[in-house]
């Protein structure tokens, strides 16, 4: 498979379809259940050498997102490009536009996790 159908596995799947994300999520509201909702890192100080160890452990992690999620990913939250412009630039549709943040920011955060604990 190409693209981002390739990336995101079966095309036209929502956020909650697969067996991971009913288990992380609540079905009604779509929130974190309380055992899987983010815990904080410990690095929510201004010390410049945990934000350095952060900015490090965050980068080899990004590095690790196939192609299509890093791109995604860097040109919202790093960039800070509009949504409409990521989708008309990598040909995705919105709805496939937030399921590859989605899966991308889960990712990332199991690997700051593990990396980082």
């Amino acid at each position: 498979m190409g693209g981002a159908e390739g990336a995101m596995g079966e095309a036209g799947r929502g956020i909650g379809d697969s067996e991971p994300e009913r288990e992380f999520f609540e079905a009604d509201n779509g929130h974190w259940k309380e055992e899987y909702s983010p815990k904080a890192l410990g690095v929510e100080d201004a010390d410049p050498f945990g934000n350095k160890e952060l900015s490090s452990v965050l980068q080899r992690c990004l590095k690790k997102l196939p192609a299509l999620w890093f791109s995604v990913f860097t040109m919202k939250h790093m960039d800070e490009a509009a949504t409409e412009l990521i989708c008309n630039e990598l040909k995705l549709t919105p709805g496939n536009f937030w399921v590859i943040i989605h899966r991308a920011k889960l990712n990332l955060r199991a690997c700051i996790q593990k990396a980082w604990m």
